[in-house]
């Protein structure tokens, strides 16, 4: 008797999957959507450097004052 491997029902279940999706303006529009979200994760971790930046210099400037002239 024999078994047919795995390898051999890999490949069959794997050529019957289209290579493209069915219709290719879906297929653009998942691409859109995907290259938007990164955009929108970049600019929100540039931001949030940005922000991080600036509040860490404002309380520079505090510290540098309370240093220079304590109460």
């Amino acid at each position: 008797m024999v078994k047919p491997s795995a390898a051999l029902f890999a490949s069959l279940s794997a050529s019957s999957l289209p290579s493209n999706p069915l219709c290719p303006a879906v297929h653009h529009t998942m691409s859109l959507y995907v290259f938007l979200f990164f955009c929108l994760v970049s600019m929100l971790a540039i931001q949030t450097i940005s922000c991080t930046k600036w509040c860490l210099g404002l309380l520079i400037v505090d510290l540098k004052a309370l240093i220079v002239h304590p109460k």
